[in-house]
């Protein structure tokens, strides 16, 4: 029969070493017979430890723990332990060294043990009071501080040390580089510790470009990644940095909108840093760095591309884009018209950093062409027998990506003649009939000369460029009213060389097919078409017939 209820106290004192193992045992067995019983297990750690605490049973024993404090004689309640644990997974608890006991409450009867498994805190205890940021301990550029966070107990009941605040001054702008936590994190703030700044985690650490200032971190435990089960998250961390000042001069500041553009002097260079964040002006992070210059003559402008930067040029509304027009030996180069220009500077592959912008600009050489003359309708005066210079492919100058690739000239002959014009340096000349439409071939093409046998009449000259996107020309010629001096017509000798090659035959045959421009050089007769007996004096001219 069983017994009335019975209550019993056994107390235990248990002693943990300071000098013990990490991971060290101490195991308490106990047989329970029928009653309600109360046991009481007190032990004294030294030290933080992390701790785990475990019964087991059997038999009809049911049994309930709770933890308690033992400050000074008074019982504190810390938590609820549960029916049983498992030990196999590592501390649970996190507790500050002092004196604890555990009560267990058993009923029924059958084999009782407990289990405290215990490790001590690595690193150094973080100097108190430093858990609101105006208690804020200061933290030594290029080394390191040890803290603990998460243990209670101590003396201190349930109170847990959740956060730690560090402070630290920057004298210049700089990258600020602090390892991940591990089962930690920290949190950076500017000086009114309120305004979070993040940064960005490559390789295991968080790097920060940020401006000089005064600066906060929150360390606060969000995980013990190595236990599960934990009651509450505590552990010991490192919080190390590294501080490497930016390089370079900073630009002038506010330049951060065209409004604001700073000068950039021709044929100079500036210096700027971009994306650092912080000296008390939280996130805003300068991400925009905006020059001007002012051309005086339509020119080359070139600058080289900044390590890890791009740039951006405007015209004068700021918001126009104009587009490089080339790009050679890492430097940008700009065909531009006389005008005031935008640049704005920012990185491609790095969130902070420091530039260098420097540029070179050369004048463009000969006289620009009157304008407008950009359409046939619109077309200047070619003077016979003289020249014309002109810029091609320039852009800007308030006119934004229109980048005035069409010149034309016009010229009228009173009568028939020879119409001869150097071909411009990297350019070639179209020339028109009296309708702007119909394109002439030339008739010889001899040391770098076009020349056209032309009847009296209206006709109109497009300069185009071949190799460059933009640059100046002279339009020259000269007018014979019969073959230029020292040139003698041969059937089939379109370049005047003296004799007719196969390739010249080849022409001579495309050109009687219709798959090649007639020229005078095959058309003898003058009727706009090659017939068969006028291909087979090209032909006779290749045998010297």
């Amino acid at each position: 029969m069983k017994s009335s209820i019975l209550s019993a106290l056994l107390l235990i004192n248990i002693l943990a070493s300071a000098a013990s193992a990490s991971g060290e045992s101490i195991p308490y067995n106990l047989y329970v017979y029928d009653a309600t019983v109360l046991v009481e297990t007190v032990f004294t750690i030294p030290d933080d430890s992390g701790v785990n605490i475990c019964s087991s049973f059997d038999g009809t024993l049911n049994v309930y723990n709770k933890l308690y404090e033992l400050p000074m004689g008074q019982e504190i309640f810390l938590g609820d332990l549960g029916t049983s644990g498992d030990c196999v997974y590592g501390p649970h608890w996190g507790l500050k060294g002092g004196s604890y006991v555990i009560k267990s409450t058993t009923e029924g009867h059958g084999n009782f043990a407990i289990q405290i498994d215990y490790s001590t805190a690595t690193g150094a205890q973080d100097p108190e009071p430093n858990d609101s940021a105006s208690q804020a301990q200061p933290l030594p550029l290029n080394e390191g501080v040890t803290g603990r966070l998460g243990y209670m107990g101590g003396g201190g009941g349930t109170f847990r040390d959740v956060a730690d605040w560090w402070k630290f001054t920057l004298p210049v702008d700089g990258t600020f580089s602090t390892p991940v936590i591990y089962g930690a994190k920290a949190q950076l703030y500017d000086s009114d510790a309120v305004t979070e700044l993040h940064g960005t985690i490559k390789d295991g650490s968080e790097f920060f470009g940020l401006k000089a200032g005064s600066y906060l971190i929150r360390v606060d435990s969000f995980a013990v990644p190595n236990f599960v089960n934990v009651a509450i998250p505590f552990g010991s961390y490192l919080l190390s940095n590294t501080f490497t000042p930016a390089t370079g001069v900073q630009d002038p500041e506010p330049n951060d909108t065209a409004g604001q553009a700073q000068s950039l002097p021709l044929n100079g260079n500036v210096t700027g840093r971009w994306g650092y964040q912080g000296g008390g002006g939280g996130t805003s992070n300068d991400t925009n760095d905006w020059w001007t210059f002012t051309l005086q003559e339509d020119g080359v402008f070139s600058t080289p591309i900044p390590s890890g930067f791009m740039i951006r040029l405007y015209d004068s509304d700021a918001v126009t884009e104009l587009e490089v027009s080339i790009v050679k030996d890492g430097h940008l180069t700009f065909g531009l018209k006389a005008g005031t220009y935008f640049i704005k500077v920012y990185s491609f592959s790095s969130p902070f950093g420091s530039y260098s912008l420097s540029n070179t600009f050369t004048p463009a050489t000969g006289a620009q062409d009157p304008e407008p003359n950009d359409a046939a309708g619109q077309a200047q005066p070619l003077p016979l027998n003289g020249n014309v210079a002109g810029r091609w492919g320039y852009r800007g100058g308030g006119g934004g990506t229109s980048n005035d690739t069409i010149d034309w000239w016009t010229f009228t002959l009173q009568e028939d003649g020879a119409f001869s014009t150097p071909i411009p340096y990297r350019f070639t000349v179209h020339l028109y009939a009296s309708d702007a439409v119909t394109e002439l071939q030339p008739d010889i093409v001899k040391d770098g000369y076009l020349t056209f046998e032309l009847k009296a009449g209206t006709y109109f000259i497009k300069p185009d460029s071949f190799s460059d996107p933009f640059g100046s020309y002279t339009l020259s010629n000269s007018l014979f009213y019969d073959l230029p001096p020292d040139v003698t017509m041969k059937y089939g000798d379109c370049d005047l060389d003296g004799g007719v090659s196969i390739a010249e035959v080849q022409t001579a045959i495309n050109m009687y097919l219709g798959m090649k421009q007639v020229a005078a050089c095959v058309d003898v007769d003058g009727n706009n078409s090659v017939s068969i007996d006028e291909v087979q004096k090209a032909i006779n001219g290749f045998l010297g017939l």
